[in-house]
């Protein structure tokens, strides 16, 4: 039995006696006082009823004043006797008190004890009363009730004396209260065995919570506690649980980082290498003596310088998505026409889509569309997006770019005819570095795209891709206004 079961059930063992011993006390209490009062109730109706018998017997009969008690009235007393199943007593007007015995002629004359004759007194004043008063008389604790005989004139001539032993109550409450103990210790026993059983189920949850949490130190975060109460257990278990689920999700997302860390070092190290190895290759063999003609130096010198551009485009790229991605980089927001920004997007493309003979279509459902946002980075996520789409749209293709205003929200579409995209690619194509391998991509650095998710993101704006090869691809940017 483990710690918290035996706590529980020694408390439930201490309360279960505690609560046992004071209502066996208050019942064995309640019960004698009870009992006590029944047998005196009893008494005092059985010594009225016999009072009344004599009364109307003396009406009719021979009086039994003084020691010479007739036969008739004898004869009528043993009869009472029988009945009541008890001696009868009676004190005379002259305090003689005449104890009639269950035998024939059983007569029996006694002095009144000095402690009686008040109580006998009270009953020739008129009144049934009750006292302990000849308990020293009959050598035990006993309840005497005196009751009055009346004449026909209603003149008290007799008293009638009943007696009951306080003794039988209190048998009566031993054996109450010995079948009390018996009863109480089998329930109580009983009660054990139930708490025994009640302490183990109300820790086995806690063992499993305990347990899952073990498991979840050790790193395995599939684990759950299986636990299902509707009480402050069950929330534990529901908050264990969540907090298994969430540690599941950190430790995938921490792989993911890891991974996306190590391919980005991959990556950027694929990267740097390319144009140094071109420069310091070109650099050699022009240091080496290795070609001396001029057009020939000259043609390693526009490669170089090529190259370094692209490096110098790389890093640029580099230290714009660190940037972005930094929680501590916040744009400067200020009201805008968005419209604007589209129109100036477009024509610093023009240069670019003239070289390629691509056709880019502007349209707007309105020409003031006012956002909250950074002029420059929203252009600049217009101009990646842009130049990706006419990059890989064909030559005298065409570019599709509109702006529709909606209640809450603005909605961007650019869409292009070109090569498109496969299906399995779109969900990377906002990953860093991802760039598919197509001639029309050789001098693409893998960033634009990412940069472009970081800017929508920075402005709270949604994007998202479609693209069906060969037909067209389809950038849907949602900004919210207010």
């Amino acid at each position: 039995m483990n710690r918290i079961a035996k706590r529980l059930f020694f408390n439930f063992l201490i309360s279960l006696l505690v609560i046992s011993l004071i209502l066996s006390f208050i019942f064995l209490i309640v019960f004698r006082n009870h009992t006590y009062d029944i047998q005196k109730n009893q008494l005092q109706s059985k010594a009225i009823t016999i009072a009344d018998s004599i009364s109307d017997f003396l009406e009719n009969n021979s009086s039994m004043m003084g020691r010479s008690v007739n036969s008739g009235f004898r004869n009528y007393l043993r009869v009472l006797n029988n009945v009541a199943e008890s001696d009868i007593w009676v004190v005379d007007q002259d305090m003689n008190l005449i104890k009639f015995g269950m035998m024939m002629n059983s007569v029996s004359y006694y002095e009144i004890p000095e402690d009686g004759k008040s109580l006998v007194q009270t009953a020739f004043d008129g009144e049934t009363v009750m006292s302990e008063a000849f308990s020293s008389f009959l050598g035990e604790r006993s309840v005497t009730v005196a009751t009055p005989v009346f004449d026909l004139n209603n003149n008290t001539v007799a008293v009638v004396l009943m007696h009951t032993s306080i003794s039988g109550v209190n048998a009566a409450v031993n054996e109450s209260g010995k079948l009390l103990i018996l009863s109480l210790s089998i329930a109580i026993i009983l009660s054990l065995a139930i708490s025994i059983y009640l302490s183990y189920r109300f820790v086995k949850p806690i063992n499993d919570i305990k347990n899952t949490t073990v498991i979840l130190s050790q790193g395995d975060y599939t684990v759950k506690t299986s636990v299902k109460q509707k009480d402050e257990i069950g929330d534990l278990a529901i908050a264990v649980d969540i907090l298994s689920e969430k540690l599941k999700l950190s430790s995938e997302e921490s792989h993911k980082l890891e991974k996306l860390r190590n391919d980005f070092i991959t990556n950027i190290s694929h990267e740097l290498r390319t144009p140094v190895t071109v420069i310091r290759g070109s650099l050699e063999t022009i240091c080496d003596g290795v070609i001396t003609e001029k057009a020939d130096i000259d043609s390693f010198h526009k490669q170089m310088l090529n190259e370094s551009i692209h490096l110098q485009r790389l890093v640029n790229d580099l230290l714009e998505l660190s940037k972005l991605q930094s929680t501590d980089f916040a744009i400067e927001k200020s009201e805008l026409n968005l419209y604007d920004v589209a129109t100036d997007a477009v024509y610093g493309m023009r240069n670019i889509s003239d070289k390629k003979k691509v056709t880019i279509s502007f349209a707007s459902n309105k020409n003031n569309i006012t956002v909250e946002g950074d002029y420059s980075r929203l252009k600049q996520m217009l101009t990646i997006i842009l130049d990706n789409a006419v990059k890989f749209s064909h030559e005298n293709g065409m570019v599709n770019i509109s702006l529709n205003a909606f209640t809450g929200y603005v909605e961007i579409l650019i869409i292009n005819n070109g090569i498109g995209i496969e299906k399995e690619e779109l969900q990377n194509i906002f990953e860093r570095f991802y760039k598919n391998n197509t001639e029309k991509n050789r001098e693409g650095t893998g960033l634009g795209l990412a940069i472009a998710k970081q800017i929508a993101e920075k402005h709270n704006a949604s994007i998202s891709v479609d693209s069906i090869p060969g037909v067209k691809t389809e950038f849907k940017i949602i900004i919210p206004i207010k």
